[in-house]
């Protein structure tokens, strides 16, 4: 292939005929590979044990969030104000799309 004739094929050619798109995907690309591999990293070490001696704090508090999260029955049953609570001890305030919530107002 002779990228003066067509660069594209020449550039992206080999990619476009060995890369496949799953079922659920829309679109694919290196960026969207190496987001997907942090994604299953990240959530290898959310999903492990806190190690009190390794882990530093923030990773606990990270690693205690994720349990709760998943705890749908109990998020049912109590609401979302521990949660809430939780995250303004360790952030000093809470941010969503419609109201900010201060620490201490």
């Amino acid at each position: 292939m002779d990228p003066c004739d067509d660069f594209y094929e020449f550039a992206c050619g080999s990619y476009l005929r060995f890369t496949e798109l799953e079922d659920t995907e829309s679109k694919t690309g290196t960026f969207y590979e190496v987001r997907d591999l942090v994604d299953v990293a990240s959530l290898a070490i959310l999903t492990e044990p806190v190690n009190s001696r390794q882990d530093a704090d923030s990773l606990v508090r990270l690693k205690d969030m994720h349990t709760a999260c998943g705890n749908e029955a109990a998020i049912a049953a109590t609401g979302l104000d521990p949660f809430v609570d939780m995250l303004t001890v360790s952030l000093g305030k809470v941010t969503s799309l419609f109201c900010e919530i201060e620490v201490g107002t």
